[in-house]
């Protein structure tokens, strides 16, 4: 049952990044001032499992304040002057199976569109009965979004 659960929280988190990336899709803005989307180059990546990320979404970082306030041990080691932190987190899951992964970044004007892959478990997949708190991180060039946009493709029963 709490595999179930789990289950509709990963999908309801991937389905609204996905409906809202729909509805928001990088594409050129009306007025000269605006372009296409802009790839935002990863130069750095860590994933895990943290429990200071228990709650499910996407943030942006740009300041050591805000990571130390997360209380998440991240070792990117992030140049705040110059660069962002990205992080997507899946939040509480009961059960060992559950990844993310960030595979790239596009900013169009003050909007963050962040792409990756989000693992379930498969419903006969064995795992492990663990608490876990999955999460992805990268380290980008400095961004100052006020819209961060979930855009996450779900897969069941993949290996990390």
């Amino acid at each position: 049952m709490l595999k179930r659960i789990a289950s509709v929280l990963v999908v309801a988190i991937v389905a609204g990044g996905f409906v809202a990336g729909c509805a928001n899709s990088p594409k050129a803005a009306e007025g000269p001032e605006h372009s296409m989307s802009e790839p935002v180059a990863i130069k750095k990546a860590q994933a895990g499992s943290d429990e200071a990320l228990n709650t499910a979404g996407v943030q942006v970082v740009n300041s050591d304040v805000e990571l130390n306030e997360l209380g998440a041990d991240l070792d990117l080691q992030p140049n705040f002057d110059e660069e962002s932190v990205v992080i997507v987190s899946l939040g509480e899951q009961n059960t060992g199976g559950y990844w993310v992964e960030i595979t790239g970044v596009q900013q169009v004007g003050d909007t963050l569109y962040v792409q990756g892959v989000a693992n379930q478990p498969a419903e006969d997949e064995m795992t492990t009965q663990v608490i876990e708190y999955p999460y992805a991180a990268v380290v980008v060039d400095k961004v100052d979004a006020v819209n961060v946009i979930p855009d996450l493709d779900q897969v069941s029963g993949k290996k990390k």
